[in-house]
């Protein structure tokens, strides 16, 4: 039987007046506020003493609360409800159950006995739970956030205190791994809404820098901006401290900012280890000013170019000697690109070869304009010019309507394509330590010529000209270089260059295509219009053919090998270095990819043409199977690493569900006999992580191999402690680039 809402008729069913509090586990949801439906399979109402009595599959709903129990009596007179049996009480993610609930609706006040409550993620068992409004107690309780029948940890306490959907506390806490205790705490203090703050540790041995413990501490503001606090104690190294904050308003702006400090001291058991403070600095930023107009910074200082290597060894950046900074305000039409840039490039001077070469400001930009019109029709296809009509001089920026050229009568060719680049700015070179102002503008013709149905043509025409204030000096020939290097820029004024390229595509049949590409640049004299023919190449900085050939003779396999020829001259040459410079290495991949298979497999040959031999090959194979499974191998052969072949290993894959490893191995193989290689392998690089993953915590075990930089073994434990925020920050690229061993889910 059913009473509905506010009131029924007749012996069994009586006017009620009853509501559903909103609560927090465990809580008792009710008040005599508000009106509520209840079904049974038998409800009785006695007039006399105005009872209501429900017994059966007893159901009572309020909005979003619901309350089942076995047997249920409501005292009307004085506002007294008693439940037993079976009692659950249910509130949109929370739960509540026990063998008895007795609640006075006017006070707001009431006992459950031998509860056992839900919410997200945790869950409580007592003794018994007191209610007075919105204020709970429990006795002799126990709690936990596994989920599992048998959880993995749980803390039992003599009482804990709740306010529903802030927080709650609990005193004299005994904390259990299954059923055996390992810890004692007085108190215990857990936010119930949204994780704002978490903390991990790794503790763990690095050969460089000694036993070292790396804290992260993150709080999260938002949920679109969240703060890192890094602080790592090194026992050689000294402490470390960094910060990191993230942050974005979706379609408006995002960036992240990211800075590390440690003063080392030296490290005696490390050659050339540096003794001075270091730093290192990454910050990116993009913010949509106006439809057309954004702000983007890409900020990076380091104080050696190995600082990644020495602290960071889990950086994918690993060594980076060229530390590119820029900030840029960009306005972008539909055809045309306009940009103000500031930007500076920083790596060792030239002959600092050590390990922990400090880093210098080799170029800036101090600013820098480009201007850049995307390619455009210089007529429209299919259109013609009226008869005695005169032609537009506006071709930059002509609409698509408008008719600019007349198409050429006859075979229809296309229109010819335009685009154009130009910079304006002032540049700091600290080879002369002054700043040089320059100007470079180029334009590009393309038009592209069917000759037939297996022929095409693609020409292009590029003017340039270069404009200088100052004397720029010319940039050193790399030491030890065989390659003649031609000092241009010793002057004061303007210069030209006109270059083309043509691109001739046979194309026999659909899996085949062919392509012959001609390049040719030519140099003009300062100030002039006739060839520069005082430097060694007389005016000729390119002239070039290249030869590709694309096989495609089914989806699983793709053949591509290309080389080329210069056919440039040099005066007083060396005669070796003329013919290693003139037939470029001929290269020819395959990569084989069988149908219905989770197996790629990659081969590169490259030869030399002077002298003829083998100067490069490469083989791998790489397999992606179920639950994320890894394995790939792949071997490479450089003549500059004469006499050792590079062998590098990943795997990856689970031993059970919570059981993964994770492994790389990079070493150096001698090629000269396979006793040498299993003998004399030698590793410059490896990585073993073992993860354990169950329901309720993760434990990895590190190692990390980088000589000459360090050797580390950590122990990284992260407690699945409390709900996670509604939704992670969207766009990770940057940790994901720049430090990735910051990220994961202890980030969000």
């Amino acid at each position: 039987m059913r009473c509905p809402l506010n009131h029924c008729t007749g012996r069994n069913s009586v006017p009620i007046v009853l509501a559903l509090l909103s609560w927090c586990i465990p809580a008792f949801a009710f008040n005599a506020h508000q009106p509520f439906d209840i079904s049974a399979d038998l409800i009785d109402f006695v007039d006399a003493s105005e009872q209501i009595t429900a017994e059966g599959h007893v159901v009572v709903v309020q909005t979003s609360s619901t309350l089942s129990a076995d047997f249920l009596r409501y005292d009307r007179v004085h506002q007294r409800l008693q439940a037993r049996g079976h009692v659950i009480l249910r509130e949109k993610d929370s739960l509540l159950a026990g063998d008895v609930m007795d609640y006075d609706l006017m006070s707001e006040k009431g006992t459950t006995s031998n509860a056992i409550g839900y919410g997200s993620p945790w869950l409580f068992q007592g003794a018994n739970w007191e209610k007075d409004k919105d204020y709970y107690a429990g006795r002799q309780t126990a709690f936990t956030s596994c989920e599992l029948i048998d959880p993995h940890y749980h803390l039992r306490s003599s009482r804990v205190h709740l306010v529903p959907d802030r927080l709650f506390w609990a005193w004299n806490n005994i904390a259990y791994a299954d059923q055996v205790p390992v810890m004692y705490s007085p108190f215990v203090y857990k936010y119930l809404d949204k994780r704002r703050v978490t903390f991990q540790a790794q503790p763990g041995n690095d050969s460089a820098n000694g036993t070292f413990a790396k804290t992260t501490t993150t709080m999260r503001f938002t949920d679109d901006v969240y703060d890192k606090i890094l602080f790592d104690h090194y026992d050689i190294a000294g402490n470390g401290v960094g910060n990191e904050l993230t942050y974005q308003s979706p379609g408006k702006l995002k960036g992240s900012l990211f800075g590390y400090y440690i003063d080392p001291k030296g490290n005696p058991e490390q050659v050339g280890s540096p003794r001075a403070p270091q730093y290192t600095i990454r910050s990116y930023h993009w913010q949509q000013l106006s439809p057309t107009i954004s702000l983007q910074s890409n900020v990076n200082l380091r104080k050696n170019v190995s600082f990644n290597n020495q602290y960071f060894a889990q950086d994918i950046n690993q060594s980076v000697n060229d530390i590119i900074s820029s900030v840029a305000l960009t306005r972008s039409k539909e055809k045309t690109s306009q940009r103000l840039v500031v930007e500076n490039l920083q790596s060792p001077d030239p002959g600092d070869n050590g390990l922990f070469a400090e880093t210098h400001v080799q170029k800036a930009a101090l600013p820098r304009f480009d201007f850049t019109l995307f390619q455009i029709p210089l007529w429209n296809e299919g259109t013609q010019q009226a008869p005695g009509a005169a032609a537009s001089t506006s071709t930059a920026l002509a609409p698509s309507t408008t008719t600019v050229l007349a198409a050429p009568p006859g075979k229809h060719i296309g229109p010819v394509m335009f685009n154009m680049n130009s910079t304006i700015g002032n540049t700091y070179l600290r080879q002369d330590e002054k700043i040089h102002t320059h100007m470079d503008h180029s334009f590009t013709l393309t038009e592209s010529i069917p000759l037939s149905r297996k022929w095409n043509l693609t020409a292009a025409v590029v003017p340039q000209l270069h404009w200088q204030d100052k004397r720029d000096p010319a940039p050193r020939p790399p030491a030890g270089s065989t390659t003649t290097v031609i000092p241009t820029g010793l002057f004061r004024g303007f210069q030209g260059r006109a270059g083309t390229n043509e691109t001739l595509r046979y194309r026999p049949f659909s899996s085949l295509t062919l392509d012959q590409t001609y390049n040719l640049t030519a140099r003009l004299a300062p100030n002039g219009t006739a060839l520069d023919r005082k430097l060694a190449d007389g005016g000729i900085e390119t002239h070039h053919l290249n030869w590709l050939a694309y096989l495609r003779p089914s989806r699983a396999l793709l053949f591509r090998s290309y080389s080329g020829y210069d056919l440039r001259r040099l005066a007083d040459e060396d005669p070796n270095a003329y013919r290693q410079r003139r037939v470029d290495p001929w290269t020819t991949e395959m990569t084989l990819t069988p149908l219905r298979s989770t197996v790629e497999y990659f081969a590169r040959y490259q030869l030399n043409y002077h002298p003829i031999r083998t100067s490069l090959w490469e083989a791998s194979a790489r397999y992606r199977g179920m639950y994320r499974t890894i394995m790939e191998t792949s071997l490479l052969y450089n003549r500059g690493q004469a006499g050792v072949l590079t062998w590098n290993n990943t795997l990856g894959f689970y031993l059970s569900p919570g059981w993964r490893v994770d492994t790389s191995l990079n070493s150096f193989v001698p090629a000269s006999s396979l006793e040498k290689a299993t003998r004399q392998s030698s590793s410059f690089g490896s990585e073993f992580i073992v993860k354990r993953d169950m329901h309720c915590w993760q434990a990895q075990f590190i190692y990390r191999n980088r000589p000459p930089y360090s050797r580390e073994y950590s122990i990284l434990f992260d407690l699945k402690f409390g709900p996670k925020s509604a939704k992670d920050i969207a766009d990770k690229d940057l940790e994901a680039q720049f430090y990735p061993w910051r990220a994961g889910a202890w980030a969000r």
